[in-house]
């Protein structure tokens, strides 16, 4: 057999697959077939026996499709031509409890079919989309975390990285102001008075191995500006497409402002879905709420990412509102529980454009933000030679560099090594009843997700802000 090297051979996924939409969809029809041939058979019964399990079948049904549906493609056709299973064809000789037995078994599968055609058709409406032309750029969303940390602390995302700095300038960049959406009304630049570079200073660490779990710091001292953090994934496969949400320990970013004697406002994270993996045209959609909080001030905030239609361009809408709550009482979680006369404002817009506020008591929405014109700040790192042997950088160089070189099976190797030297240290602390200690941070986790730097930590931080990347070996290491 000839042998090839790994970046000789290509080959289309496509080729192996099949639209798993039909296929859900045939499942469905056959599910809605044997629901109404058992709901036949239980009513054909019912002059002749008093069935006590009649009034319980109807509710079974409540909420369950019983015939064609245009949201789900349904026709009476696909329905008629439905292979019921075997275990149905004697339908005709089940006594009333199992008919509603089955009746209950059959409305359990289709809730589950119904939610993952769901996922499907969201999915191929962003293939087609992006297929169409739409093309994300997530760069801005970076630029507005590093520019309103340096200037008033509001963070959009983070980048997990070992150490890093940003020189940023505190002027924001010249955005429309509308008085109302689409109507131009004047320009006008977000200056700080003096609008000099402040630097905004990273430093994270891998706490836990298992689960993996990383705490983060954040620090701006020109703004007295910080933020911290576990950063902690969790990714589930649906079958059509990824589901990205926070892991248990990550509680959200917590972000303190200490001009402001000392607020601290908690942001929690909204689940995402990457789809588009059989077609070899990612997406990524947003559909879930998240909250910011303040006790100190009283103020909380709801934003709710709203779910596309099937049909049409994806909209990436946002609503929210901001309004005061009691810490000692926080049970609303929903925007439309929110009491009027709680209300200080309402959020509107496209978390891929312009968000817009609109104060209590007034009718005009102001621009907040206008994601288009921002841009990432340059990240600096300290030089190659000043850093750790466990910094990220240096650590994962092997990986990297395979990855960069497309030698992709090189790079599973290398990531095995490195996982392996990490299980044989966890092996050997196990052995000697060691408990694994961070250097930088306290604690691998904590009970409400807030990581303290440890005396290390905080001189990390100050030489990332000085340019002083001088530190002593690590005297443990996790690999």
């Amino acid at each position: 057999m000839t042998e090839y090297e790994e970046d000789q051979i290509e080959f289309s996924i496509l080729s192996l697959v099949r639209d798993p939409l039909v296929d859900l969809i045939g499942k469905l029809a056959v599910n809605i077939k044997c629901l109404e041939l058992l709901n036949q058979r239980l009513t054909t019964q019912a002059p002749a026996v008093a069935h006590s399990e009649l009034p319980f079948a109807s509710r079974i049904l409540e909420n369950t499709i019983l015939g064609p549906d245009k949201s789900f493609d349904m026709t009476r056709e696909s329905i008629d031509q439905a292979i019921v299973p075997v275990v149905l064809e004697r339908y005709n000789l089940f006594s009333a409890q199992e008919i509603v037995d089955f009746q209950q078994k059959l409305c359990n599968e289709q809730q589950a079919l119904r939610a993952a055609i769901r996922d499907e058709q969201q999915t191929q409406r962003a293939d087609d989309d992006y297929a169409a032309g739409r093309r994300y750029d997530y760069g801005p969303a970076i630029r507005t975390w590093v520019r309103f940390l340096a200037r008033k602390g509001v963070i959009e995302s983070l980048i997990p990285m070992g150490e890093a700095t940003w020189d940023v300038d505190a002027t924001l960049p010249e955005v429309q102001v509308h008085s109302k959406p689409g109507i131009a009304t004047g320009i006008s630049a977000a200056k700080d008075g003096n609008a000099e570079a402040v630097k905004v200073c990273y430093l994270t660490e891998q706490t836990s191995h298992h689960p993996p779990v990383s705490a983060f710091f954040i620090d701006c001292p020109q703004r007295g500006v910080s933020a911290r953090g576990f950063d902690q994934i969790s990714a589930k496969f649906t079958g059509t497409s990824i589901r990205v949400a926070p892991g248990q320990h990550n509680l959200g970013i917590f972000v303190r402002i200490a001009p402001r004697d000392n607020e601290e406002y908690q942001l929690t994270h909204p689940a995402a879905h990457l789809g588009g993996l059989l077609r070899g045209a990612l997406a990524i959609t947003v559909s879930d709420t998240c909250y910011v909080t303040c006790p100190k001030t009283r103020i909380k905030v709801i934003l709710q990412y709203l779910e596309d239609g099937w049909i049409g361009r994806a909209q990436n809408r946002v609503e929210g509102v901001v309004f005061r709550y009691d810490p000692d009482m926080d049970t609303t979680t929903k925007i439309k529980d929110v009491p009027e006369s709680d209300i200080l404002a309402k959020i509107s817009g496209s978390w891929h454009g312009q968000v817009y506020f609109t104060l209590a008591g007034t009718g005009e929405p102001q621009l907040l933000i206008d994601i288009a014109p921002l841009f990432p700040a340059t990240k600096s790192v300290p030089p190659e030679g000043s850093q750790l042997s466990n910094e990220s950088r240096k650590f994962w160089s092997s990986v990297t560099e395979a990855i960069v070189d497309k030698k992709y099976s090189q790079a599973t190797r290398c990531k095995q090594n490195i996982e392996e030297r990490q299980r044989q240290r966890a092996a050997e602390r196990q052995a000697k009843n060691e408990t694994w200690q961070p250097r930088f941070f306290t604690d691998a986790v904590t009970p409400l997700g807030k990581p303290e730097l440890t005396e290390d930590g905080r001189k990390a931080l100050k030489g990332l802000y000085n340019g002083d990347y001088s530190l002593e070996e690590s005297e443990t290491k996790g690999a």
